[in-house]
């Protein structure tokens, strides 16, 4: 039977004084006094008017809000849902995952980062041919993932992530899942999703469904997963790299690995996945965070084959 597969951290004062009153036939005094530089910055924390007694400062029948701004100008805002109560499907196309609802609302336009983590446990009744997940914004499944595990009811997990730039308003995120053979029970034990929202950054994304393979056993760049930006100023860069491949793709039973490459470097670390047997599902999500300098930037995701012989697949979201 054919079975088919569904493919975002006092002002210092110092004062001396010296007072010397000496006398010699006569009384005089002499007066020496002497201050330190004094210093002075803008404060970080700014005081407002608030209500006595309910406010965080106030004395003498006065207060104040304190109001910390936040480093380098970021205005964010972010929404977390975790939960353990099981659930289970054994439809071939996404179905809600029930615990894994957000309800957002955005007061300007601004990139966000969606994760979607939901897994089983061992012992958990869970197909050999796994689940896929996928994120669905304002009823559409805009991003997907997929695993096998190590065989029926063996732990499985999997990872989808997706950036976009939302209109100011109202919005629905969902996590969502499916059997990657039709018929056959999948399920999730724990999951959480969880958005982030900002203005005044730099983001860039690209997500793509062209294949891409290679049968090297050392890093080849992914063609559809390059990004290149220019940075204004010194910035703290947030980099995820996920990649997956569907049952029944080509894929090598020992997998793939995956890394991340900046202006021409292999970052130091990478990932790897092998799924359940040749051409089933495989995923592998790669985080990264550093430092980069004013100026333009390139960054690659990068992948490989467990098996030097072998050849692994790697449709991608970035």
């Amino acid at each position: 039977m054919e079975r088919e597969t569904f493919t975002i951290s006092l002002m210092s004062i110092a004062l001396f004084a010296a007072i010397c009153a000496p006398a010699n036939c006569g009384v005089y005094n002499t007066l020496y006094s002497h201050a330190a530089v004094i210093a002075a910055e803008t404060p970080k924390v700014i005081l407002q008017q608030g209500t006595a007694g309910i406010s965080t400062i106030y004395m003498n029948n006065t207060s104040a809000k304190v109001k910390v701004t936040a480093p380098l100008g970021i205005a964010y805002g972010y929404a977390f849902k975790s939960s353990n109560i099981r659930v289970s499907t054994a439809s071939g196309t996404p179905v809600d995952d029930p615990q894994a609802v957000l309800n957002i609302t955005l007061e300007v336009e601004a990139p966000i980062f969606i994760i979607y983590n939901a897994g089983n446990r061992r012992g958990s009744i869970e197909d050999y041919d796994g689940k896929g997940c996928s994120i669905n914004v304002d009823g559409i499944d805009v991003a997907f993932s997929w695993q096998s595990p190590y065989g029926n009811n063996y732990a499985n997990s999997v990872t989808v992530v997706y950036a976009t730039t939302l209109a100011a308003g109202s919005h629905v995120i969902k996590g969502r899942f499916f059997a990657n053979y039709p018929g056959y029970t999948v399920g999730i034990d724990v999951r959480q999703i969880a958005a982030f929202w900002f203005s005044g950054i730099v983001a860039n994304y690209v997500r793509s469904t062209t294949k891409a393979t290679t049968t090297s056993s050392t890093p080849v760049d992914d063609p559809q997963a390059t990004l290149t930006f220019t940075l204004n100023q010194d910035s703290l860069a947030f980099i995820v790299y996920n990649v997956g491949n569907k049952r029944g793709s080509t894929e090598p039973a020992r997998g793939k690995g995956i890394t991340i490459n900046i202006d021409g470097v292999d970052i130091v670390t990478g990932q790897w996945q092998s799924p359940y047997s040749s051409n089933k599902a495989n995923s592998v999500t790669i985080t990264y965070v550093t430092m980069l300098s004013a100026g333009s930037h390139t960054v690659k995701g990068r992948f490989f084959s467990n098996s030097a012989c072998a050849r692994a697949r790697a449709p991608r979201q970035r």
